[in-house]
């Protein structure tokens, strides 16, 4: 797929037409087929929806790994023409060990971008916290 271009309809208005480099075209017949071939060669330790990593972290060569996972990542959409926007990519750490600081990057070289923590993230509509609680979903949709 190449030299596409899109435009978006929302509430009767219409925005202009845009060249994109990547994605597939969503409310369409073929856009869950087109998603699955597109990520299909996606890297194993990456969960598809909005491109997820988890891994436990015992020690320093646990970190290790994992950067090495967000760096396999990095390739594979740099393969596909993608980039990481790395404002949206965040870490999360699950569970009683509380860690304050993050040695994980996305980006090569001087691109390189340190990712920040969040303590809460929305995931398929639902709002979880580093404990696994969801009480910040159920109090906005109160």
């Amino acid at each position: 797929m190449s030299d596409r271009r899109q435009k978006v309809y929302v509430s009767g208005g219409r925005s202009s037409w845009s060249y994109v480099t990547s994605g597939v075209p969503q409310g369409s017949v073929l856009g869950p087929v087109l998603f699955v071939c597109y990520i299909n060669d996606m890297p194993e330790v990456v969960y598809a929806d909005d491109a997820k990593i988890g891994r436990q972290i015992v020690n320093d060569s646990d970190k290790d790994v994992l950067q090495q996972d967000l760096d396999e990542l990095e390739k594979w959409a740099k393969k596909w023409q993608m980039k990481f926007n790395a404002n949206k990519c965040k870490v999360m750490h699950i569970g009683n060990k509380d860690s304050t600081e993050t040695p994980y990057s996305v980006g090569q070289g001087i691109r390189s971008e340190k990712l920040s923590i969040t303590n809460e993230e929305k995931d398929l509509g639902v709002w979880f916290d580093t404990g696994l609680k969801f009480s910040s979903h159920q109090s906005c949709n109160s």
